[in-house]
């Protein structure tokens, strides 16, 4: 239906050109120049209340005694408590947080960086190589900073 009336729209305005450039397109308005610095004012109230608004965190699923063997395991999300690591691949994606809790890990586990959180350790991978960038690199990733 909406193709339809789109298409039905455009033939219409096509054919009737004339009748309506004469009716709408060559019509002159006037708005005071208060007016229009009001909507800008407006506009920009409403950006700048926009952008500062961050959307709440999402509640973590809650992963409780579980035992993990040679797996992969998502952790986005996800809030681990008392569960046990026995040679488990740790995924980061960097989508959502995560929490871990009294957990038990056997065998270190193998920790895999993908999607944002992937592009994001390239990154820094790729400044710290620079000279110029590498105490900025090293500066960003000590504990309590």
């Amino acid at each position: 239906m909406f193709v339809l009336t789109s298409f039905s729209t455009l033939v219409t305005i096509v054919l009737g050109w004339d009748q309506f450039y004469e009716s709408f397109l060559s019509k002159e308005i006037r708005i005071p120049i208060w007016f229009s610095l009001l909507i800008a004012l407006v506009v920009a109230i409403l950006f700048i209340f926009k952008k500062g608004k961050v959307a709440p965190a999402k509640e973590l699923e809650t992963v409780e005694g579980k035992d993990f063997g040679v797996q992969q395991v998502e952790m986005d999300g996800k809030k681990f408590v008392n569960c046990t690591f026995d040679g488990a691949e740790l995924i980061f994606r960097g989508v959502n947080g995560f929490g871990l809790e009294k957990n038990h890990f056997k065998v270190p586990p193998r920790i895999s960086f993908q999607d944002c959180a992937g592009n994001t350790l390239s990154m820094i991978k790729a400044l710290y190589q620079d000279e110029n960038f590498k105490p900025y690199i090293v500066r960003t990733l000590e504990p309590g900073t």
